[in-house]
């Protein structure tokens, strides 16, 4: 029996992807959870394209780019500003990049907010972000990266550690926003690839082991059988 009364204001919970708001009434909870359900299947059968990445140049702006990252069946989008410069100090050119923080509200939503999974997707995500950076500047001849970040999401980018150089707080700024420095060589991009791959395989291991005590995990697997997707 339902502990709301007419005229009680009844909570909600608002998926703006698949366009529905899930009312936690009794009478309109059932109908609205098997929409959702419907709706997620249908997604999780329609939308099977994994990571693509797309760097376009700034109309008029020679060396300002745009980059836009997307995982359809993650429901995760990440679109970044970019510029080259060239260092007055004989350093070569540098690729500047202002990082946005990645909406992940959806992705939790996919995956019924397990925190495990969701982070695993978003470090793949992350990782698939900084190797085309790395690509890009390797084909353009750019020496050094800068990736631009707020401070206050700096934790959430940890993957990014084990490339970077140095990590340096900009003084003065509005927004407090540090710059993970990368030096860009044959050596990172190699490595960072091998980083992907071994990343990649050790979560593969770790659902299929998972799956059996985690509810969340198995439906992912039912939909997702990690083949290209996960990437």
């Amino acid at each position: 029996m339902s502990d709301y009364k007419d005229g009680d204001i009844v909570p909600t919970k608002i998926n703006p992807k698949f366009g529905i708001v899930v009312n936690l009434k009794d009478n309109d909870s059932k109908a609205d959870s098997l929409d959702h359900t419907n709706r997620l299947e249908e997604h999780m059968k329609s939308k099977r394209t994994g990571f693509t990445c797309a760097i376009e140049r700034v109309h008029l702006r020679k060396n300002h780019y745009t980059m836009e990252s997307h995982h359809e069946f993650h429901f995760l989008h990440h679109n970044m500003s970019m510029e080259i410069v060239k260092d007055d100090n004989h350093m070569g050119k540098t690729l500047i990049c202002q990082f946005p923080n990645i909406d992940i509200e959806s992705l939790s939503v996919f995956v019924d907010d397990d925190e495990y999974l969701s982070g695993a997707i978003l470090v793949h995500f992350q990782m698939n972000i900084m190797n085309e950076l790395l690509r890009f500047c390797k084909l353009r001849g750019i020496e050094n990266l800068i990736v631009k970040v707020d401070t206050f999401s700096l934790e959430g980018l940890s993957i990014y550690e084990d490339i970077s150089c140095s990590r340096v707080a900009m003084v003065g700024a509005q927004e407090p926003i540090t710059k993970i420095c990368i030096n860009v060589t044959d050596e990172i991009l190699t490595d960072w690839q091998t980083s992907i791959d071994i990343t990649l395989q050790e979560t593969k291991m770790a659902l299929w082991r998972d799956q059996a005590k985690n509810v969340n995990i198995r439906n992912y697997l039912k939909y997702n059988p990690c083949n290209d997707l996960f990437c």
